[in-house]
């Protein structure tokens, strides 16, 4: 037997117990006065755990994404690679970092209208293989490969031989071969725009076709400048997926906030060449103007996946906004936001703060991005 001291009520009093300490016995007023101590620490505990958890996993929402994708699978050394980040939800900047043997920044983007873009030259970069990631807040990170090849060296022409003269009769010429399918195109065959002087905003649609029979335009990138006189004062760019061969699609381009009006606009587009897909009509039709309790506009349609594939959640949906003369004055545009199966209905809806409710536009037309999930 041994004796161990316990204190109740501010007095030691020893207790004989025995030899175990684990096994010593207290009275019935002690056991009560340790529960009661314990009773009220234990939630005092459980809440601080989950205040730990909290701080160690972050407030990033589950459904947080960021695409990244690199324009060329091999970027020659010295070319610009086009890095694009698809961010949603929507977050303010997005920050590039390239690793490869040491890890640096690159930059600092600002993300418009869901998309981050950064053109690098790859010129102090040595042949090889890196990883860029996009680091964009609460809205997560994402990272693609960039591999850099050699300098594309140049090549001599060589001279046709020189053929002797003969006089004997030649054998007729073979046939020609069919001619290759023309290059894909990504001309702007309509554009057109509008500016909101209450708001101080400005709305734009362009209309890209492709006029080849047998290659699909792809890596399309557009460039919107906004004018006001001979000065632009904003500019816009879009990246798209695909336009098949002989097709069209629409870009529009929505909230551009701008503080002097705007007088013109002026737009173009870059895109490569491919052999054609599966996609061979482009999906698209016609919306409405609702007018809102917001002194604007919400511009409302709905589709049916008829492309033979299901469309990625990031699939763009694009409209441009026509006056009583049937001229684009406007677009915007959204994304489908979840993927759509094939045959599968889908609406949506985006607003535009361009168009007050008394000048609602004639006819709205849209088209749905071919980009498969």
């Amino acid at each position: 037997m041994a004796w161990v001291r316990i204190v109740r009520f501010g007095q030691t009093v020893p207790v004989r117990s025995p030899s175990k300490p684990s096994l010593a016995l207290f009275s019935v007023g002690e056991s009560r006065l340790a529960a009661a101590i314990a009773r009220p620490v234990a939630p005092l505990l459980g809440f601080a755990l989950v205040a730990v958890l909290v701080m160690l996993t972050g407030a990033v929402p589950a459904h947080a994404k960021v695409t990244v994708t690199v324009s060329e699978e091999v970027v020659a050394r010295g070319e610009t690679a086009m890095i694009r980040a698809a961010v949603r939800p929507k977050a303010k900047f997005c920050t590039y970092w390239l690793k490869g043997r040491t890890r640096k920044m690159l930059s600092t983007k600002r993300v418009r209208n869901g998309q981050s873009t950064l053109r690098y030259v790859t010129k102090a970069l040595v042949p090889g293989t890196y990883r860029v990631t996009v680091y964009c807040g609460k809205s997560g990170k994402g990272s693609a490969r960039l591999k850099v090849g050699d300098t594309t060296p140049a090549t001599t022409p060589v001279p046709d031989p020189i053929v002797p003269p003969t006089s004997s009769p030649q054998p007729p010429l073979p046939p020609l071969p069919p001619p290759a399918s023309q290059a894909a195109t990504c001309s702007v065959a309509e554009s057109g725009g509008r500016y909101r002087p209450t708001d101080r905003v400005a709305a734009a649609g362009i209309r890209l076709s492709n006029t080849s029979t047998g290659k699909d335009a792809t890596w399309i990138e557009v460039t919107a400048n906004f004018w006001s006189g001979d000065t632009i004062v904003a500019t816009e760019n879009r990246y798209l997926e695909r336009i098949p061969a002989g097709q069209s699609l629409f870009v529009g381009f929505d909230s551009v906030y701008v503080d002097r009006p705007i007088t013109k606009l002026s737009s173009f587009a870059t895109c490569k060449s491919e052999p054609a897909g599966a996609a061979r009509q482009v999906v698209g039709g016609t919306a409405t103007a609702v007018p809102t309790v917001l002194d604007d506009i919400d511009v409302q349609g709905q589709f049916t996946n008829t492309y033979p594939f299901t469309l990625s959640s990031l699939a763009a949906i694009d409209y441009v906004t026509r006056g009583s003369d049937g001229k684009i004055n406007g677009g915007g545009f959204t994304f489908t936001s979840s993927r759509v199966p094939v045959g599968a209905t889908m609406g949506w809806q985006i607003h535009n703060p361009a168009f007050s409710p008394t000048e609602l536009p004639a006819s709205i037309e849209f088209t749905v991005e071919p980009e498969p999930a």
